[in-house]
């Protein structure tokens, strides 16, 4: 019997448990697709390899350093899940409002190296 659970998302994100590989919560999954294209992972597999060795990956996601790392179907399982809900919509496009709300990085006036 599955067991359900409301995540921090409200009841409109609810993830199954089932005897098995367990689920990743969503916030993680949120996060972990920051990290892959910030750090330019070229997909989900090499990501939860990375996990077993990069303190910084596990410290940006909450994991303790003994928590097992994530398992890479599951993972790409779960990505897939969330993608095809409305909180990675509404979490990227408000990623995307921040971003264009700062003030633009500016390159200061004066000799190119390429010139």
């Amino acid at each position: 019997m599955p067991i359900l659970h409301s995540g921090k998302f409200g009841s409109n994100c609810i993830r199954i448990h089932h005897i098995g590989s367990p689920s990743i919560p969503p916030e993680r999954l949120l996060k972990s697709q920051v990290l892959i294209a910030v750090y330019s992972v070229r997909s989900g597999q090499p990501f939860c390899e990375t996990l077993d060795y990069k303190i910084l990956f596990r410290g940006l996601l909450d994991m303790e350093l003994e928590e097992p790392s994530f398992d890479g179907p599951t993972f790409s399982k779960n990505c897939e899940r969330l993608a095809s809900e409305d909180v990675a919509l509404r979490f990227f496009y408000a990623i995307g409002r921040h971003a264009r709300a700062l003030e633009p990085l500016t390159v200061p006036a004066g000799p190119r190296l390429w010139d």
